[in-house]
């Protein structure tokens, strides 16, 4: 069996990266399967995960992100430009290889995939909520552009064979009569769980507008004042990073917020930890999460679309916050902080939850899907 997956990139630390190597690396080792990733943004760079030898990288080499820092019209022309480079040259590799299925993580390639003459299966996932773009708050013409392509989305999900979405909260957005459910399997087998001991909060995030890092320094700079002996780490790279020092500077919170870069031993700073928090403005299925909890790490979270109300049961392995109440964040995290019994408690209770995204489990559902779906 031939399967071909279509993402930007793999050389980012995020966790669809993380997923789609962790996917791949399963099915190719598992069952009788060649299998080609086919990427418009890698150039030349290594993929941050590691990835099998056996699975092939196919670079197109469109990079459409380079022409993000452009102006809206500018983004436009360019962006019709290259969308006609990469249809042509996506056709041109698939039928060639002729694959048996062809996966789409809802790149720009979702949008004209289903209309090659291709012989294969064709799978639209998608790792984001349904209104990720809404979410972006962005004004004018952008926000117009939102409007339309979120509208958009809908009418080019159903014209897959199946449309995968992560969280059962988000198919309630989507009118598919195609749609399933499969949940991020987790292939994070932490050796050590953490104490919940060190003073240490822990957020493990890209550098971007969506991770919502700028609420959390904001509220971070509320609960410090009275728990100076408590530590933030936040790890991760991106766009906001200046940004994001400037108002660590700005709050003066220096002393008790520390950034690292991305890490392949993440497992090290998990066990190190005792609270896990997210702040993201939206989500698709945070794995982050997940391996938090498998570390035996509470965690305090936004209710943000989608992912987390899928993870969370609240007050028992973690908290549930109202989509960003920062009051109500800082009330959840310093119960934590001051409360040792009850982090403990909740940590326990995280690894036992973390068990259900087992990745035996889910990817047998991929498995199946693979094999049984229909032609479209």
């Amino acid at each position: 069996m031939k399967i071909v997956y279509c993402i930007h990139s793999l050389f980012n630390s995020g966790g669809m990266e993380r997923v789609l190597t962790n996917k791949a690396n399963f099915l190719v080792n598992n069952i009788d399967c060649e299998i080609k990733i086919v990427t418009t943004e890698q150039e030349n760079k290594l993929p941050f995960y590691e990835l099998d030898p056996k699975i092939e990288i196919i670079n197109l080499d469109i990079n459409y992100s380079k022409d993000n820092s452009k102006n809206v019209f500018s983004k436009i022309i360019n962006t019709l430009v290259k969308f006609r480079k990469h249809k042509k040259l996506l056709n041109n590799f698939l039928l060639n290889y002729q694959p048996d299925t062809v996966i789409s993580l809802f790149g720009n390639e979702a949008y004209f995939l289903y209309q090659l003459n291709l012989k294969s299966k064709i799978i639209l996932e998608i790792h984001f909520s349904k209104n990720f773009r809404l979410q972006l708050d962005r004004k004018g013409i952008r926000r117009i552009i939102d409007v339309a392509r979120t509208f958009n989305d809908q009418r080019i999900a159903k014209k897959y064979n199946d449309f995968i979405v992560l969280t059962n909260e988000d198919k309630k957005r989507w009118k598919c009569d195609n749609i399933n459910v499969i949940h991020n399997a987790s292939f994070f087998k932490p050796e050590r769980q953490s104490s919940n001991d060190n003073k240490i909060v822990l957020c493990v995030a890209r550098f971007t507008y969506q991770k919502g890092l700028d609420i959390l320094l904001n509220c971070w700079s509320h609960v410090v004042k009275k728990h100076k002996d408590w530590k933030l780490c936040i790890i991760g790279d991106g766009e906001e990073k200046q940004n994001l020092i400037t108002l660590i500077n700005t709050l003066q919170i220096n002393d008790s917020v520390e950034i690292k870069p991305p890490t392949q031993n993440i497992e090290l700073e998990y066990i190190n930890s005792s609270i896990y928090i997210m702040t993201s403005r939206y989500e698709g299925m945070p794995m982050v999460l997940i391996e938090a909890m498998a570390c035996g790490l509470p965690v305090v979270s936004f209710a943000c679309q989608s992912g987390p109300s899928d993870i969370i049961s609240n007050g028992i392995d973690g908290y549930l916050v109202e989509n960003r109440n920062e009051e109500q964040l800082i009330q959840k995290l310093e119960e934590l902080i001051t409360n040792n019994h009850l982090r403990k408690e909740m940590g326990k209770n995280a690894i036992k939850k973390s068990m259900n995204f087992d990745q035996s489990y889910i990817m047998e559902k991929w498995i199946k899907l693979i094999n049984t779906m229909d032609l479209k």
